[in-house]
């Protein structure tokens, strides 16, 4: 009998909002935490392993050129959606 083995499972991310139809879509709503290398560096990493396992992956920039502590504007949230509902139709 050959011996089996068992697949090791883990978590490599958590969307923050998941579409099965119509693309497997992982939607990533990155704040000014983003801006970090490490953590563009991680975000890579992962998204690379999640298209691999034939995820679509969909980053919400809410990051670029705002700081830390700073509000997100509307008018940047509306522009991001309308992307967005433009992406999926």
């Amino acid at each position: 009998m050959a011996p089996t083995y068992e697949t090791q499972t883990y978590i490599i991310s958590v969307a923050d909002y998941y579409y099965e139809k119509p693309k497997n879509l992982c939607v990533f709503v990155d704040g000014p935490p983003h801006n970090k290398t490490e953590v563009k560096e991680d975000d890579e990493k992962k998204c690379k392993k999640l298209r691999q396992k034939g995820y679509g992956i969909y980053p919400m920039d809410f990051h670029t050129e705002i700081e830390q502590d700073q509000p997100i504007p509307d008018d940047l949230i509306k522009k991001r959606l309308e992307e967005f509902k433009n992406y999926i139709s």
